[in-house]
């Protein structure tokens, strides 16, 4: 729900030629009047021989494995038109403030380190 936000406020501010196309696994309900949404896996959409001006990739990296998030990252730049751009948001991986009990801190710093790696992998190669 929350890229559905960003995305249209995005588009209000750059007025994209087209719709903006938001994905995810899961069905989303209340999906705003100014994009499309598609319930699909992002490697598999993004296989599609179209062209983006900007892919959005948001709070889903952990998800994918080491490979997997170099494939998404190579498949996404060549999606890209050429002045098009990758934004990837995620949570703060350091010092970060979000309320939870005991256990779920525990997973929730497990977590973030995982994600420092997986953005040296961003880092190195979006700067091929």
């Amino acid at each position: 729900m929350e890229e559905q936000k960003i995305i249209s406020a995005l588009q209000k501010k750059y007025k994209f030629k087209n719709k903006p196309t938001g994905i995810d696994i899961i069905a989303n309900k209340d999906v705003k009047k100014n994009i499309v949404f598609k319930k699909i896996e992002a490697l598999k959409y993004l296989k599609k021989q179209k062209k983006y001006d900007l892919i959005l990739i948001k709070q889903t990296i952990h998800f994918f494995t080491k490979t997997n998030l170099n494939h998404l990252l190579n498949l996404s730049k060549k999606r890209l038109n050429p002045k098009g751009k990758i934004l990837i948001f995620s949570l703060k991986t350091k010092n970060n403030k979000i309320p939870c009990f005991k256990k779920m801190r525990k997973n929730l710093e497990k977590s973030l380190k995982r994600d420092e790696v997986l953005f040296k992998i961003i880092k190195k190669n979006l700067k091929k």
